[in-house]
């Protein structure tokens, strides 16, 4: 592992992502700069928290934020390898996570959000019985979107012939995509959450979804694409 796992998203860097292994697959986290000695890890994945620290060193302030209630394997590496790191889940997602591990949990969110900069906005979705939150980075005039489980976009599906069948019937792909299990078990009030999503992504500006499973989705009518998915699926 080394810090040139970590590529830039945006020009200036304030944006980096790395991939770590999941079963069928791998799976996206996001360092995001809050301050020239503060960041935001979203999803941290476990196998990258040593080479995180090759690049922030492991002094600096690091707040970590499980997007919802599953994706939790990585924080106990990640608060063993960063001294000054402080774990963030919904209300929804926290019972959970307070079951699978041996870290603390903040009280709530509203530390993290008066922590955060202007241009980063935390956002809960609404009725989501797996309590998962995005955040949406103004950056290079464009609005980056880190998502969860909410959107897949696998470019393929694996070749082992039972994880490609399990996956089909899951609709996790091939391309953008609603899984069957956030689309029937994830979301209480389908109507309030279509509306509250696609209000994001009606923004009128150009947004890039950095979805936590499959490719980072930049394509100029991605919204549209967003949008249409969610008028289908909810």
């Amino acid at each position: 592992m080394n810090r040139e796992e970590w590529t830039r998203i945006d020009s200036r860097g304030e944006i980096r992502a790395a991939e770590y292994p999941v079963p069928g697959g791998r799976c996206r986290s996001l360092m995001i700069r809050l301050s020239d000695h503060s960041f935001l890890i979203y999803s941290p994945g476990k196998s990258l928290a040593a080479s995180a620290s090759l690049i922030l060193g492991r002094n600096c302030e690091v707040k970590l934020l499980a997007p919802n209630g599953y994706h939790s394997l990585g924080l106990d590496a990640w608060t063993a390898e960063f001294e000054n790191s402080v774990v963030f889940a919904s209300d929804q997602a926290t019972p959970r996570l307070v079951k699978r591990s041996t870290f603390s949990i903040a009280d709530d969110l509203s530390a993290l959000t008066i922590d955060l900069p202007a241009h980063i906005t935390l956002h809960i979705l609404p009725a989501c019985r797996f309590g998962e939150v995005w955040l949406s980075i103004d950056a290079d005039s464009k609005v980056y979107w880190a998502v969860c489980d909410a959107f897949f976009n696998l470019s393929t599906l694996p070749e082992n012939l039972l994880m490609k069948s399990l996956l089909k019937l899951g609709r996790y792909g091939p391309g953008l995509e609603i899984s069957r299990p956030f689309q029937t078990r994830g979301i209480r009030d389908k109507t309030a959450y279509r509306n509250w999503a696609i209000q994001r992504f009606s923004n009128g500006r150009e947004n890039i979804l950095i979805p936590c499973h499959g490719d980072i989705d930049d394509a100029p009518e991605v919204s549209a694409r967003v949008i249409d998915l969610l008028n289908l699926r909810f």
